[in-house]
C-alpha cells in the first residue's frame, strides 16, 4: 500500500504563495541565479512538471491514485491561476518579481513562447508547455485575458518577419495555431488592432492609408506569416531598347533570409539537372509546411464560429480589397502585398473553399452568382475589368432594393448569403490577385530572360566593332565602363534566371496543380451560372 496522501489543497496554496512572496535577494545565494527565480518561470516549469507528473502516474492503492490526480490538478490550476495575476499589467505589483522580468510584464509570456532569455532552459525549442494556453484562456477570458495578449500578439509577427520558408518557421507557426486553437485567445486577437490595421478606423484618412496591401501585410498580425514565400519581391523592371533595365519605384527591398534564390537557384545555368530537381524539392517541400501551418490556424479559427469566424471572413476581404491594384497590368510593389503573400493567400483560400466547390457534394447550389451584385458583397470590385458591361451597366444591373429585402425575408433573419457563398467568392478574388497573377509574372519574367540574353549576345558582338569605332582605340577607363557594363549585365541576367525558377518552383509544383482545391474552383468557376443555383 502507499503512504498516507498528505497534500491538501490548503497547504498546497500557502507553499505556493510563499513561495511567489519571496525576493530575489531572500532566495539561498546559489538560487539566485538559477532561470527559475523569478516567479512566471517558476511557475511555468511547474506546469511542465505537473504535467510530466500526471503521464507516469501509476499506482494500485486508488484512493492514492485519487488523490495524488486530484492535487495534479489543483497544481495545474494554481499555476495558470497566479501566471495570469502576474502577467496581468492591472495586478503588477501584487508579487515581487526581478526588475528585468517585472519591466518586461505580459511580455514574458511572448519570451517563453519564443523561448529567450531565462525562459531558453525552461520552454527552449518546444515553447509553452503542452495545454497551458489553453488553459491560461478559459481561466482569464472574462478577467484581463485581453490585457495579458495584447502586447503578446503585436509582437508575435516578430518571430517570423523577414524569414523565408528556409529559415525557422516551425516554432512561429505553431505558436500561431496554438493561440487560434484556443477560442478565447483567437477571439483576443480578432479583436486586436493589428488583426485589420485602420479597417475599423472611423477616421477616412485612416482607413484610405490602411487600404495599402504593402501596409497590411507589413503591419498586420498575420501579414508576415503569408509574405514567408519562396518567391521573389524584386521590384518590377523593364528591360529598355539600349539594354539598361529600368527599375520601376519602389526600390530594392532585403529578400527573406535565409535568401532562397542565392541558396537554391544561384549559378542556375551552371547547375547540374539532379542538383537543380533537389532545390525544387527543397523549396516546395518548405513552401507546403508554411501552407499547411497557415491553412491550419485560419480553418480552426472559422470552425469557432461566431465573432471569430466573422473576423476571419473580413481579414480574408480586407487581404483582396488592400490589394485591388495587383489586378493591374503593372503593379506598384508600394501598395501591393508580395508576390508570395499574395500566392500564400489564394492558395489557403481555395483550400479554404474546396469543400463547398465539389459540383457532385450538393454544397455548391448554396453558392449564389447574384452576391457579387448585391450590397452585401464585401470585396470591393470597382475596378474590376469587365468584357462586356460598361459602368453604367454594371450599376443598373446591381440588385435592386427591394430584392435585396426580398432576399432578407426569404433568409428569415440570418445573411442573405450564407459563410459558403462567401468563402466562395473571396477565394476566386484571391486567386485573381494571386495564383492568377503570379502566373502572368512568371511568363513576363520568361519574357525578361529572354530579352536580357538577346541584349547580352548583342554586346558580344558589337564588342569589337564598337572598339574599332573609337580612334586610336578605347581608353583604359573606357575599357573598364564598358567590361563594368557588360559583368552588371551578367548579373541581371543570372537574377532574372533565378526568379524564373524560383517562380517556377513555386507554380508548377506538381501537386500545386493536382490539388483539389485549385482543380474544383477552377472547374467551378467555368462552370457556374444563375441557373445552377436555381
Amino acid at each position: 500500500a502507499e503512504p498516507p496522501f498528505l497534500v491538501t489543497e490548503p497547504l498546497l496554496e500557502r507553499a505556493l504563495i510563499a513561495r511567489l512572496s519571496l525576493t530575489t535577494d531572500a532566495l539561498p545565494p546559489r538560487w539566485r541565479s538559477d532561470p527559475e527565480a523569478a516567479p512566471f518561470p517558476w511557475l511555468l516549469a511547474s506546469f511542465a512538471r505537473c504535467d510530466a507528473e500526471s503521464r507516469k502516474t501509476r499506482s494500485r492503492d486508488e484512493a492514492f491514485a485519487a488523490a495524488f490526480a486530484a492535487c495534479l490538478r489543483q497544481c495545474f490550476e494554481y499555476c495558470v491561476s497566479y501566471s495570469g495575476l502576474l502577467l496581468n499589467p492591472q495586478m503588477a505589483g501584487m508579487f515581487p518579481q526581478p526588475p528585468a522580468h517585472e519591466s518586461r510584464g505580459p511580455l514574458q509570456l511572448f519570451d517563453a513562447m519564443a523561448g529567450a532569455g531565462a525562459f531558453e532552459p525552461i520552454t527552449g525549442a518546444g515553447g509553452l508547455p503542452s495545454g497551458f494556453l489553453e488553459s491560461l484562456g478559459a481561466r482569464f477570458e472574462n478577467e484581463g485575458l485581453e490585457d495579458i495578449l495584447r502586447p503578446v500578439l503585436a509582437h508575435l509577427p516578430s518571430l517570423i518577419k523577414g524569414v523565408s520558408p528556409l529559415g525557422e518557421t516551425h516554432k512561429p507557426l505553431s505558436l500561431l495555431c496554438q493561440i487560434a486553437a484556443s477560442k478565447p485567445c483567437a477571439a483576443v486577437m480578432a479583436r486586436h488592432e493589428r488583426w485589420r490595421p485602420g479597417a475599423e478606423s472611423r477616421e477616412p484618412l485612416v482607413r484610405r492609408l490602411a487600404a495599402n496591401g504593402r501596409r497590411f501585410e507589413d503591419n498586420s498580425i498575420l501579414g508576415p506569416f503569408f509574405q514567408c514565400a519562396a518567391l521573389p519581391d524584386d521590384p518590377p523592371s523593364v528591360v529598355a531598347p539600349n539594354g539598361v533595365p529600368m527599375v520601376m519605384p519602389g526600390g530594392a527591398r532585403r529578400p527573406l533570409e535565409p535568401d532562397v534564390r542565392q541558396q537554391c537557384f544561384a549559378d542556375v545555368d551552371r547547375r547540374r539537372a539532379g542538383e537543380l530537381e533537389a532545390s525544387y524539392a527543397a523549396v516546395r517541400g518548405v513552401s507546403k509546411t508554411v501552407r499547411e501551418g497557415l491553412y491550419q490556424a485560419l480553418y480552426v479559427m472559422l470552425r469557432h464560429g461566431g465573432d471569430v469566424r466573422e473576423s476571419v471572413v473580413k481579414w480574408l476581404a480586407s487581404a483582396c480589397d488592400t490589394n485591388v491594384g495587383r489586378s493591374k497590368m503593372q503593379i506598384d510593389p508600394n501598395k501591393c502585398a508580395s508576390h508570395g503573400g499574395a500566392l500564400n493567400v489564394s492558395s489557403v483560400a481555395a483550400r479554404l473553399a474546396s469543400p463547398f466547390a465539389d459540383p457532385a457534394g450538393g454544397k455548391f447550389r448554396k453558392i449564389d452568382p447574384d452576391y457579387v451584385r448585391s450590397s452585401a458583397c464585401r470585396l470591393d470590385l470597382a475596378e474590376v475589368t469587365r468584357v462586356g458591361l460598361t459602368d453604367a451597366e454594371a450599376n443598373a444591373n446591381a440588385l435592386s432594393e427591394a430584392e435585396e429585402e426580398r432576399r432578407r425575408a426569404l433568409s428569415d433573419g440570418a445573411p442573405p448569403y450564407g459563410f459558403i457563398c462567401e468563402c466562395f467568392f473571396l477565394a476566386a478574388r484571391a486567386m485573381h490577385l494571386g495564383y492568377v497573377k503570379c502566373a502572368a509574372e512568371h511568363t513576363a519574367l520568361a519574357r525578361e530572360v529572354q530579352d536580357r540574353a538577346r541584349q547580352m549576345e548583342d554586346v558580344d558582338q558589337m564588342r569589337d566593332s564598337w572598339a574599332a569605332s573609337i580612334p586610336g582605340g578605347p581608353s583604359q577607363f573606357q575599357m573598364s565602363q564598358f567590361e563594368r557594363r557588360v559583368a552588371e549585365m551578367k548579373g541581371e541576367l543570372e537574377r532574372a534566371k533565378a526568379n524564373y525558377a524560383m517562380f517556377d518552383a513555386a507554380l508548377l509544383d506538381p501537386e500545386t496543380l493536382g490539388e483539389s482545391a485549385l482543380k474544383q474552383m477552377s472547374e467551378l468557376l467555368a462552370r457556374i451560372s444563375p441557373r445552377d443555383v436555381g
